[in-house]
Formats: C-alpha cells, sequence, structure tokens
C-alpha cells in the first residue's frame, strides 16, 4: 500500500494485518501484525538499497529514521 514519498505498508495477503514497528526506535522491539491504519508512520516503510548492484535492502520505519527490520532478530 503507497503512502507517497518512497513509503509502503506491508499487508499480510488475506487479511487486514500490516507490518507495525512498534514504538518507533526503541531498540529491540518486536515487529508485528497490527490492524492496518494508513495514518499510523509505524506501519510506514522505505525499502532502502543496501550495496549498489545488488539486490540487498533494509527496511527502514517512517517513524523512526536510521531504524530498520533485523531479519536475524525480528525486531527494530
Amino acid at each position: 500500500i503507497s503512502h507517497g514519498g518512497g513509503y509502503y505498508s506491508y499487508k499480510k495477503q488475506n487479511t487486514i494485518l500490516c507490518l507495525d514497528g512498534g514504538r518507533g526506535g526503541d531498540r529491540l522491539q518486536p515487529v508485528t501484525l497490527e490492524v492496518c491504519d494508513s495514518r499510523n508512520y509505524d506501519q510506514h516503510w522505505n525499502k532502502v538499497k543496501v550495496y549498489t548492484g545488488t539486490e540487498i535492502y533494509l527496511m527502514e520505519n517512517r517513524n523512526a529514521p536510521g531504524f530498520s527490520i533485523d531479519g536475524n532478530g525480528g525486531c527494530l
């Protein structure tokens, strides 16, 4: 779901649930599925390319610039 400016919400298929970054930029907080709300910036994500010439990205949270999903720990 596009919110403009390169930010998107990511919705679980066949549900009303979206990825939610929680309370902004708290270290090691869980990323959860919450009811989609386009006004909630904790659900807005920017896909940022990490290395030029690769397909390696990080997902940066709009409400907490500089914080991104840690796929290894499932948290910000």
